[in-house]
């Protein structure tokens, strides 16, 4: 997953600085992006989703991984006739629903407080 990681994290970085973003943290795939501006943040929230679906660079094995846990949930949730659940997208079909890595994005709003932390 080290390659992918490394894609996922230029795809971002790139857009946090078209996007007037600052990047506060990274811990292993979740980025911290500071804002002067909630727009802004919904505007990178949507090119990180445009970008993400239409990088043609990921690898098939992504998607295929993905396609075979949707399956089995779909099964499993079958089995415990849960049926209204029932989501299995043709290999043809999923294709144009997911494309890679897949990325879920939260927005805060607010005033941050400044304060020192003692340990750092």
């Amino acid at each position: 997953m080290g390659p992918a990681l490394d894609h996922h994290h230029a795809l971002i970085r790139k857009l946090c600085n078209k996007h007037r973003g600052y990047e506060v943290k990274t811990i292993g795939d979740a980025f911290m992006v500071a804002f002067r501006d909630a727009v802004d943040a919904v505007e990178l929230s949507a090119a990180l989703q445009f970008d993400f679906f239409n990088d043609m660079t990921w690898s098939q094995q992504i998607d295929h991984v993905y396609l075979e846990m949707d399956q089995q949930v779909t099964q499993d949730m079958k089995a415990l006739e849960k049926a209204m659940y029932s989501i299995a997208l043709s290999q043809e079909d999923y294709g144009k629903v997911w494309n890679g890595l897949r990325v879920r994005i939260g927005i805060h709003t607010g005033f941050g407080e400044i304060k020192k932390d003692p340990v750092s």
